[in-house]
């Protein structure tokens, strides 16, 4: 008798999986100079992250994320920006490079790229991770609002 052996195509739809989830490849020199990103949401170091969110008086979403060279990003970019525009006055919204800090994306909950952490009073108050959608993180931060 044979030991059992997955399917070929099996493996390589969790190869795929496992390597495309974590986190988001830095794009070549290539790519980096033939895509030009002009961001709606302004990226912040981590030290400046943790400034802004306790020096905050109103909530911060945070997109833990990549300009470039990650598709899940750009499918979220669009509902992120709007998002923003709708809120503006009301949240803070700025991305925080994935790969440059996944140790503080981890710290918060964000597991994949993107991410969302939603920050109040200097807390990290609820974490939406990609597939989620504008109208997910807008129900996350209306449900902590309602329940200080």
């Amino acid at each position: 008798s044979r030991p059992f052996s997955p399917p070929p195509r099996l493996l390589q739809v969790a190869f795929c999986v496992a390597i495309a989830l974590p986190g988001c490849t830095p794009p070549s020199a290539t790519e980096s100079h033939q895509t030009e990103f002009h961001p709606a949401i302004p990226t912040v170091t981590s030290d400046e992250l943790h400034r802004m969110v306790q020096s905050a008086e109103q909530p911060v979403i945070v997109e833990f994320g990549v300009d470039v060279g990650c598709v899940r990003c750009d499918d979220m970019r669009p509902q992120v920006a709007e998002l923003s525009r709708e809120l503006e006055g009301t949240a803070s919204f700025v991305r925080v490079d994935f790969n440059a800090n996944r140790v503080l994306a981890t710290q918060y909950g964000a597991s994949v790229c993107p991410s969302y952490v939603i920050f109040n009073q200097g807390q990290a108050i609820a974490t939406q991770t990609y597939p989620t959608s504008a109208d997910m993180i807008l129900i996350a931060l209306e449900s902590q609002e309602s329940h200080p």
